[in-house]
Protein backbone atom coordinates (compact mmCIF):
# COMPACT_ATOMS: atom_id res chain seq x y z
CA UNK A 1 0.00 0.00 0.00
CA UNK A 2 1.21 3.42 -0.96
CA UNK A 3 2.98 5.36 2.06
CA UNK A 4 1.29 8.61 1.33
CA UNK A 5 -1.94 6.72 2.05
CA UNK A 6 -1.17 5.22 5.25
CA UNK A 7 -0.06 8.51 6.53
CA UNK A 8 -3.67 9.81 5.54
CA UNK A 9 -4.82 7.50 7.89
CA UNK A 10 -3.00 8.22 10.70
CA UNK A 11 -3.15 12.02 10.31
CA UNK A 12 -6.68 11.98 12.52
CA UNK A 13 -5.06 10.57 15.58
CA UNK A 14 -5.10 13.18 18.41
CA UNK A 15 -1.82 15.17 18.83
CA UNK A 16 -1.21 13.64 22.43
CA UNK A 17 -0.18 10.34 21.37
CA UNK A 18 2.85 9.10 20.15
CA UNK A 19 2.28 6.40 17.39
CA UNK A 20 4.55 3.76 16.48
CA UNK A 21 3.69 2.55 13.12
CA UNK A 22 5.19 -1.18 12.26
CA UNK A 23 4.96 -3.49 10.04
CA UNK A 24 6.64 -7.20 9.82
CA UNK A 25 10.44 -7.88 10.69
CA UNK A 26 12.75 -8.89 8.31
CA UNK A 27 13.21 -12.65 7.95
CA UNK A 28 9.96 -13.45 8.83
CA UNK A 29 9.69 -17.55 8.78
CA UNK A 30 7.63 -18.10 5.82
CA UNK A 31 5.26 -20.76 8.39
CA UNK A 32 5.29 -18.01 11.10
CA UNK A 33 1.60 -17.60 12.28
CA UNK A 34 0.08 -14.22 13.53
CA UNK A 35 0.63 -15.49 17.11
CA UNK A 36 4.19 -15.97 16.35
CA UNK A 37 3.86 -12.21 14.64
CA UNK A 38 2.20 -11.51 17.79
CA UNK A 39 4.85 -12.84 20.31
CA UNK A 40 7.58 -10.77 18.48
CA UNK A 41 5.14 -7.47 19.27
CA UNK A 42 4.42 -8.28 22.87
CA UNK A 43 8.85 -8.78 23.24
CA UNK A 44 8.97 -4.94 21.65
CA UNK A 45 6.22 -3.79 23.33
CA UNK A 46 7.54 -4.90 26.75
CA UNK A 47 11.35 -4.10 26.12
CA UNK A 48 10.59 -0.39 25.31
CA UNK A 49 7.42 0.63 27.01
CA UNK A 50 6.83 0.26 31.13
CA UNK A 51 3.12 -0.45 30.76
CA UNK A 52 -0.37 -0.98 28.83
CA UNK A 53 -0.48 0.90 25.74
CA UNK A 54 -3.12 1.54 22.76
CA UNK A 55 -2.74 -0.93 20.19
CA UNK A 56 -4.87 0.41 16.97
CA UNK A 57 -4.18 -2.63 14.40
CA UNK A 58 -5.24 -1.38 10.57
CA UNK A 59 -6.44 -4.66 7.65
CA UNK A 60 -4.60 -7.92 8.27
CA UNK A 61 -2.84 -6.28 11.47
CA UNK A 62 -6.24 -7.21 13.05
CA UNK A 63 -4.97 -10.55 12.88
CA UNK A 64 -1.62 -9.63 14.61
CA UNK A 65 -3.97 -7.59 17.43
CA UNK A 66 -6.18 -10.45 18.59
CA UNK A 67 -3.39 -12.91 19.81
CA UNK A 68 -0.93 -10.15 20.90
CA UNK A 69 -3.75 -8.45 23.03
CA UNK A 70 -5.82 -11.66 24.11
CA UNK A 71 -2.85 -13.12 25.36
CA UNK A 72 -1.41 -10.65 26.76
CA UNK A 73 -3.97 -8.00 28.70
CA UNK A 74 -0.88 -6.36 30.91
CA UNK A 75 0.04 -4.82 27.90
CA UNK A 76 -2.98 -3.67 26.30
CA UNK A 77 -4.66 0.16 27.24
CA UNK A 78 -7.32 -0.14 24.19
CA UNK A 79 -7.96 -1.59 20.80
CA UNK A 80 -8.87 -0.48 17.86
CA UNK A 81 -9.24 -2.72 15.06
CA UNK A 82 -9.68 -1.28 11.36
CA UNK A 83 -11.22 -2.99 8.76
CA UNK A 84 -9.45 -6.52 10.36
CA UNK A 85 -9.21 -9.22 7.98
CA UNK A 86 -9.51 -12.67 9.87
Amino acid sequence: MDFRFELMRLRPLPGERIVWWVNRCQGLDPNATMADVGDDYADALRTIFDGPVDVMAISTGGSVAVPLTADRLELKAHLAEYVAVL
